[in-house]
């Protein structure tokens, strides 16, 4: 059961708590006992628990004794404690519930389900019975093997489930490791070694950075860690296992898109610091030319600009070429209609589309603190049209995303580079608000292709 790294136990009767903890800690899963004495306080320590992001909950229905059967307040306190416990996750979770009565587990389950659904929380992805006694060795000691028998059984078929979390295990080992490299230095080094490290990385900018600049330093050993663990471990057979059998036809649009989202968008970050890979988005699409036009101008630079992100689609390119070459009235049919296929729908795209900016400053620069000025990339959010595609020019890089239940194609121009300085677009009138952040992978790959555009070298040849 490598997979389980930490669950919950919820039980009325203090020995089965503490019983149950034991067996699961023998199995190196890292157990929280929750002794329900009462609701309220249950409750409390309930909502503590969910910080821990447990993925294995085992749980009593029967709190408050006597009656053979649970009663309804059983049922109800269960549930609003299992409901606390997964406030905060948005991940797979299991839940055992100790009864051997199937209709008592599915009268809990029917509830447990009605609670999850009223405050739209995650559902388990498995949710069984198991009975008490059936847990015990032949001396009356709780079995880990033996409770989590059905589990097992159940995770066998769920392959991909399993990978993700032995992956997620070998990441908190990879942590302890790299933890232990810088713990086993002799104390009075540590302090001096922790502090040439994060020195190395924001060099004499360091203050108030310091987070920043050890995350930079920690992430070498950690990288290499998991790399090593990944080689040496079953994580390789989970990973392979989950795989087979994978579909090698190419993925749907809509999956391409939330795909995209996962791997290069996070959500809006909660820190006031304005860090590489923010994009900031404003309703007013000359909000970034009013800083550098006068009014007739910057509405001129707004159209220039928007028009500019998209193209011809193959079959426009071809009603083009032969409007050019066409004259008199056929030459007059083929304007009209490539107006109606494209002027128009590129009329319509363009009040749909979102002005975004995009914080592309170099790491080192943040880390250091060395610009007054922070470096933005003028963009746009652009709606997907089948009509309209994005233009192919070197200038422009961009990645379909799935941003407020649409999907989107993020857009940016090497052609439009810009600064401000960090308070003027952090003001409540700055017209900006920041709205997500582009992952330091896509940031760093889109940099490296602006860069090599921005420095190309003009050149002219007969």
């Amino acid at each position: 059961m490598q997979q389980l790294i930490n669950a919950i136990v919820i039980d009325d009767k203090s020995e089965d708590v503490l019983a149950v903890t034991g067996a699961l800690a023998s199995k190196g899963i890292s157990t929280l006992p929750i002794h329900f004495t009462d609701v309220e306080a249950a409750r409390k320590l309930c909502t503590v628990a969910s910080e821990t992001v447990p993925r294995v909950i085992i749980t009593d229905i029967q709190m408050t004794g006597g009656d053979a059967t649970p009663s309804k307040t059983d049922m109800s306190n269960v549930a609003g404690c299992i409901s606390d416990i997964v406030a905060k996750n948005i991940g797979p979770y299991i839940i055992l519930a100790w009864t051997s009565k199937s209709a008592s587990f599915d009268t809990l389950k029917e509830r447990v389900e009605e609670v999850l659904n009223t405050r739209e929380q995650i559902h388990p992805f498995y949710f069984g019975s198991i009975d008490k006694n059936e847990c015990r060795d032949e001396v009356g000691n709780y079995d880990a093997n033996t409770i989590f028998f059905k589990v097992r059984e159940h995770l066998e078929n769920q392959q991909q489930i399993r990978a993700l979390m032995f992956w997620e295990g070998a990441v908190l080992q990879a942590a302890k490791e790299t933890v232990n490299v810088f713990g086993n230095l002799p104390q009075e080094e540590l302090r001096s070694n922790l502090f040439s490290l994060a020195q190395s990385v924001a060099g004499k900018n360091l203050s108030g950075f310091e987070a920043t600049a050890i995350n930079e330093a920690f992430s070498y050993i950690l990288k290499d860690k998991l790399g090593q663990l990944a080689i040496s471990s079953s994580l390789q057979k989970h990973w392979a296992g989950a795989l087979v059998g994978g579909d090698k036809s190419p993925i749907d649009e809509v999956a391409r898109h939330r795909l995209n989202t996962l791997l290069h968008i996070e959500d809006l970050p909660t820190s006031d610091i304005i860090c590489p890979g923010d994009v900031w988005c404003t309703e007013d699409p000359s909000t970034i030319f009013k800083m550098i036009s006068i009014e007739k101008e910057e509405k001129k630079q707004t159209n220039i600009f928007m028009e500019s992100l998209v193209s011809y689609s193959d079959d426009q390119k071809n009603l083009d070429s032969k409007r050019k070459t066409a004259s008199g009235e056929r030459r007059k049919t083929l304007r009209n209609q490539l107006k109606q296929e494209f002027e128009t729908p590129r009329s319509q795209l363009k009040n749909k589309m979102k002005v975004v900016a995009i914080e592309i400053s170099p790491t080192c620069d943040f880390s250091n603190q060395k610009k007054p000025l922070k470096t933005f990339l003028a963009g746009a959010l652009v709606p997907v049209s089948e009509l309209l595609p994005i233009n192919g020019s070197d200038a422009l890089v961009k990645c379909r995303i799935r941003w407020e239940e649409n999907e989107w194609f993020l857009v940016f121009s090497a052609k439009y580079m810009f600064s401000m300085t960090e308070a003027h677009i952090a003001r409540e009138d700055s017209g900006f608000q920041k709205i997500f952040r582009v992952r330091e992978s896509l940031l760093q790959s889109w940099v490296h292709s602006i860069s090599a555009y921005n420095s190309r070298i003009g050149t002219a040849s007969f």
